[in-house]
């Protein structure tokens, strides 16, 4: 059966199934109607040597032969409809998959980004932590020599006078 959906249009695989049947059900019928023409009887005339060709006798088909491919057309029909709700959770599935994966490589960039801003920055930072260790260095020889010149200061201090 053929439902409508809310648009008013009808679902896409339920269409085509109906459409098979109906192809089925006409191929069925036709094989039914036609006779066998020209059976191979002596008195058959010689084929028409015309250049028009005649379409193929089709021999009778039997009921027994007919309800065997009715049964496999429900058959058909049933793995048909199998397969199409297989291949719409396969392409559920696949969307659903690539749209994770989409999301995992923004937040990796996204990630990445951060990570090198962050790097730029301890960089900077260092670099400005090294111009200041360079002038403690700097600072550090002045009261070295600071410290010599008061020991020397102190010792002229300390020292007795020469008579």
């Amino acid at each position: 059966a053929v439902v409508s959906t809310q648009s008013g249009h009808y679902g896409r695989g339920e269409d085509m199934a109906d459409e098979r049947r109906e192809n089925l059900r006409s191929f069925i019928q036709n094989l039914e109607g036609t006779e066998l023409v020209g059976a191979g009887t002596a008195s058959t005339p010689a084929p028409d040597p015309s250049p028009v060709s005649r379409p193929m006798p089709v021999p009778p088909i039997n009921p027994q032969t007919k309800a065997n491919i009715e049964v496999i057309s429900r058959d058909l029909n049933g793995v048909l409809s199998w397969l199409e709700k297989e291949m719409s959770s396969i392409s559920k599935k696949t969307l659903d998959f690539v749209d994770a994966h989409a999301d995992a490589v923004d937040n990796v960039c996204d990630s990445s980004d951060e990570l090198i801003k962050a790097t730029y920055s301890l960089m900077s930072k260092a670099g400005v932590l090294q111009k200041d260790l360079v002038k403690i260095e700097m600072m550090s020889s002045h009261l070295k020599s600071i410290k010599k010149y008061l020991k020397r200061l102190d010792n002229a201090l300390l020292k007795p006078p020469n008579k």
